[in-house]
């Protein structure tokens, strides 16, 4: 999987369509398979600005927190990092398993990861606002 960076710009005009509408598509019921898959991809691309949304806040309140520089806040944000880096393998190998007995490039199996990424990117971004209330 590539990396994605995303500008607030894009940010933005990635929001301006939502989660039920995408390029014309009605999300809430899609009725053909081309239908599925395009708004499962969206779904995960949606999932994925916000996650990354949520990380960058949770970091500047990490910094925030300790503006003298602190090894605490030092080594949350080191913390925080490996988590990130660990839970992104783990995210792959568990949307492989869920994955790995549709064929790799057809449709079907474009939807299911879609729809698995999308799933976990949500769990994160729920866990990233919980550490974030924390602080």
């Amino acid at each position: 999987m590539t990396k994605t960076t995303y500008t607030g710009f894009t940010f933005l005009v990635i929001l301006s369509f939502s989660a039920t509408s995408w390029a014309g598509m009605d999300c809430t019921n899609p009725n053909e398979s081309q239908q599925v898959l395009e708004c499962a991809k969206a779904k995960a691309r949606i999932s994925e600005v916000t996650l990354n949304e949520t990380y960058r806040a949770l970091v500047k309140a990490i910094e925030s927190s300790c503006p003298d520089g602190s090894s605490y806040c030092s080594e949350t944000k080191k913390q925080l990092v490996t988590s990130q880096r660990l839970w992104i393998q783990l995210r792959q190998s568990d949307c492989a398993l869920e994955t790995h007995q549709i064929e790799a490039g057809t449709a079907a199996f474009e939807t299911a990861e879609s729809l698995c990424l999308s799933h976990r990117a949500k769990e994160r971004t729920d866990y990233l606002k919980h550490l974030n209330g924390q602080l």
